[in-house]
């Protein structure tokens, strides 16, 4: 209890109507009384932080102070900003609770606060999200979608969805999916080389249209097949019109296209003609990304470059061409300089702690026949076959990174030698929320890439004459109407009849991998 002499003491320190009458059991509040009064005396630790005057008065005690007048100290001001009180010795009161105030008992997650249930309150119609939870888990209850999912909403700095479902390991069915699950993002880890290729280029190692024969000499006599059906190149072949350079190989268009992965056999020309080089990696012959970039530039291309879009090898090139402007591994150089600065610790090509294993998902497929088959879906009862078992057996839960670490996120069929990254969908929320805020991770306090490198990525860069020369109609490119091209994915953009009248303009994303809606899109780029 507090003497009535102190009472008095602060009533000559505070102005009288801040002060209550004096009651039974009544305490002063701790902002009007001297440190000394207050019901816990704070440690030694905190009185370092106090003002030297008034820890000279707290240790001369009351009676010196109440002797000499002269010394008597003025209302006290508030002093949080050079001292804080302990918790406990706070008396004021909580301030309300609002639906919108995340429990201190959620976690927190990409570093922002839970709104779950708020919907209603932040006037957005919750009826579409239960459609989309019951859709998916209906998916993976009749083997549509193989294993199980997991999903993360953003608006306004705050999570307002968060659904998971169904298993890491479709067989035995004993880990549950959730948000850190570690799954495998293949082609999705193209986002992160052209992030990797634009931080090159603001940092002044390169430049985008610089050729890719300046950084990799084998690319300097290409040639081009005489018809996009010639599996090999011969003397009939033609000379490159327009050299490609480092922006057609992040927007599909220098003339390569793709090879088979995961046991795929080859099919059609393109694909045989990559098969031996593909071969090389999984036998060990070819060990680095810089020694694939190097023999893909003795084969010929399929088309003359900046003439056509067609899916391709071309960020596994950006991905060595990084590695000769930065003189590091790929996997290093986008562990210091992209990943790190987003907290991005579940993102990585291996995953070295015990932790992070046990929380990799399995990978598996449908067999039809006897061959790899994912997209009959109505072969939805034939056996699993497991590519890449879950936890600690996987190859991706490994000390070292691969020895060709895939910049489009998958090279040949053995996974052991090459493969793509790993991610969850914590770490995808917080690259949607990198290019939400401009370059900025608010998490970290630390800005991965400038503004203005942002709002290049977030155009649509096919219409550009720099890259084709010709519009970008919906006859010209398997794009489908209403959806432009950028090196982070797709991106919605005008056009009178689209396809998708759900997204906005302006809406980027990768696949349904990820998304990330623009509330003031860079540039609205239209059809002609």
């Amino acid at each position: 209890k507090i003497k009535p002499s102190v009472h008095e003491n602060c009533a000559r320190l505070a102005p009288p109507h801040v002060l209550p009458m004096p009651e039974q059991g009544w305490k002063a509040p701790p902002q009007l009384l001297l440190p000394q009064y207050a019901q816990h005396q704070p440690r030694k630790q905190e009185q370092q932080g106090l003002p030297q005057k008034r820890r000279r008065l707290q240790q001369e005690g009351p009676s010196k102070q109440l002797l000499r007048p002269e010394r008597q100290m003025r209302p006290q001001r508030n002093m949080s900003h050079r001292h804080r009180a302990p918790q406990h010795d706070v008396a004021a009161p909580m301030p309300h609770s609002s639906k919108r105030r995340a429990p201190s008992s959620v976690p927190r997650i990409a570093g922002l606060p839970s709104a779950i249930g708020c919907l209603t309150d932040l006037g957005i119609d919750p009826a579409p999200f239960e459609a989309n939870r019951k859709a998916l888990r209906g998916m993976v209850d009749d083997g549509r979608l193989l294993g199980g999912y997991a999903s993360l909403v953003a608006y306004r700095g705050s999570i307002i969805h968060e659904d998971y479902y169904g298993f890491a390991d479709p067989e035995s069915r004993t880990i549950p999916t959730g948000t850190d699950t570690i799954m495998r993002i293949f082609s999705m880890t193209k986002t992160f080389t052209a992030l990797a290729v634009l931080a090159c280029h603001e940092d002044g190692r390169l430049h985008l249209d610089d050729l890719v024969e300046k950084h990799i000499s084998s690319w300097s006599g290409l040639h081009v097949v005489r018809h996009p059906c010639a599996q090999h190149g011969s003397l009939q072949d033609t000379v490159v019109r327009r050299k490609p350079t480092l922006r057609h190989l992040i927007t599909h268009t220098s003339g390569l296209g793709y090879g088979t992965d995961l046991g795929r056999a080859p099919s059609g020309a393109a694909e045989r003609s990559y098969w031996e080089l593909l071969q090389s990696i999984d036998r060990g012959e070819c060990e680095t990304v810089l020694a694939f970039a190097e023999r893909l530039g003795q084969l010929p291309l399929r088309w003359q470059p900046a003439t056509r879009w067609e899916y391709s090898f071309g960020f596994d090139i950006a991905a060595a061409v990084v590695e000769v402007v930065t003189g590091q591994p790929f996997a290093e150089f986008l562990k210091r300089r992209i990943l790190q600065p987003l907290g991005m610790h579940d993102t990585s090509f291996h995953f070295a702690l015990p932790r992070q294993q046990a929380r990799i998902a399995g990978l598996f497929r449908r067999m039809s026949g006897g061959s790899l088959d994912i997209a009959d879906q109505a072969k939805q009862s034939a056996p699993l076959k497991c590519l890449d078992p879950p936890g600690t057996r996987s190859v991706w839960a490994s000390r070292r990174p691969p020895a060709v670490p895939s910049g489009g996120g998958i090279l040949g069929h053995d996974m052991v030698r090459s493969r793509g990254l790993a991610s969850t969908a914590q770490d995808g929320l917080r690259l949607a929320m990198l290019l939400r805020n401009r370059g900025m991770c608010t998490e970290t306090g630390q800005r991965v890439l400038k503004e203005s490198s942002v709002q290049l990525l977030l155009r649509n860069w096919l219409p550009m004459p720099s890259v084709l020369g010709t519009p970008h109609v919906v006859d010209t490119f398997n794009w489908e109407r209403g959806v432009g091209h950028t090196p982070l994915g797709q991106i919605r953009v005008y056009h009178p009849r689209p396809s998708d009248k759900e997204s906005s303009i302006g809406e980027v994303s990768f696949g349904g991998c990820w998304a990330v809606g623009m509330r003031h899109p860079t540039s609205l780029q239209r059809y002609p």
